[in-house]
């Protein structure tokens, strides 16, 4: 009887935990026409040379490849393909994924680039340019895809070597192996060709 209440209790906090993430994902649905849809991961990838999860919603809910997709800690990934109820993600952090961001606090820009671990890493940063441990990077918007102000990641890592640029690590806001529900919002292309 002890293992089946802890079993109840351990459910229940399951489904409060999932009640939450669903309603902060359907307020931002509110506060931002730009969200197409909210989805739940279903799976991961099972393609080995490609870091993606599928998600439960595809082109019959308006999703279309090339949509970025968000959770509630920031930017997860876009779509890469769809069909009429499910929709294939490439991961944030899988080495074909890129992103033009800011720092928040230099307003500096850069690309973040997947690395294939659970680390991204932050490109053509100029030497002289101020970096530190702690920066926050957001989008820019300036690549036409993502919109400015989704939260990226945080730097982990700055080295200054020859070269012309700095190596820097970032660690994303999400994590890859804790997605479960995710918000599908337009891009900046299907804006203008919508508007």
């Amino acid at each position: 009887q002890l293992y089946q209440m802890i079993l109840q209790q351990k459910s229940y906090y399951e489904l409060i935990e999932e009640n939450k993430r669903l309603k902060g994902l359907l307020n931002l649905k509110e506060k931002k026409k730009e969200v197409i849809t909210i989805a739940k991961v279903t799976r991961t990838g099972s393609n080995k040379f490609l870091k993606t999860f599928w998600i439960d919603k595809g082109y019959d809910q308006g999703i279309k490849a090339g949509m970025p997709v968000i959770t509630l800690n920031g930017l997860a990934g876009k779509i890469i393909f769809t069909s009429s109820n499910f929709s294939e993600v490439l991961s944030l952090t899988d080495p074909n994924f890129s992103v033009s961001v800011r720092v928040e606090r230099t307003r500096v820009e850069g690309v973040v680039s997947g690395t294939g671990t659970n680390l991204c890493v932050l490109k053509y940063i100029p030497l002289e340019e101020d970096i530190v441990v702690g920066d926050i990077l957001i989008t820019s918007g300036t690549d036409g895809i993502f919109p400015e102000g989704i939260k990226v990641g945080v730097i982990r890592k700055v080295e200054r070597k020859k070269g012309f640029f700095q190596n820097i690590e970032v660690i994303p806001y999400q994590s890859d192996s804790k997605i479960e529900d995710v918000a599908i919002i337009k891009s900046l292309i299907w804006n203008l060709y919508l508007n």
